[in-house]
């Protein structure tokens, strides 16, 4: 019986193929191997590939971000300088009525002064007669 060493057959075969030229089954690329080269080949020429277009979901995170940084935009550049506004109303209206506030304690105070003059000329009219009273003396004085 004739043994036969198959590995070193193989390899002996393999051997005397690369020397002729002949390309052997290692040699082929696979299907891996030709995916990475056009893929590598498509980025250096800069051509998009499926992984460079954006989900469905990361066109929504895409949208939504865009979106937030309008309405941060439109709240930076509309609504700030109309609060801005706002307050230097409500500055000039809170001055306003500070100064009201200060003229109305003023009137108390003129206001409390005429109260008391009049308390005053009250007191000094009940010592007078009435016009009843006077009438009344003027015709016991004539009579008399």
């Amino acid at each position: 019986m004739v043994y036969l060493d198959m590995a070193s057959l193989r390899n002996e075969l393999k051997q005397a193929l690369w020397e002729l030229g002949v390309a052997t089954k290692g040699d082929i690329p696979t299907k891996k191997d030709i995916k990475n080269i056009v893929l590598n080949t498509l980025k250096t020429q800069n051509v998009a590939t499926r992984n460079d277009i954006p989900s469905e979901r990361n066109i929504k995170e895409i949208v939504g971000d865009v979106f937030h940084e309008q309405i941060t935009q439109y709240h930076n550049d509309m609504v700030i300088p109309e609060i801005n506004k706002l307050q230097q109303k409500d500055d000039a209206i809170i001055d306003a009525l500070k100064i009201l506030k200060d003229a109305v304690d003023e009137l108390k105070g003129v206001m409390s002064h005429l109260k008391s003059e009049i308390r005053n000329l009250k007191v000094d009219l009940t010592f007078l007669v009435t016009r009843k009273e006077f009438e009344k003396f003027k015709s016991q004085v004539l009579r008399n």
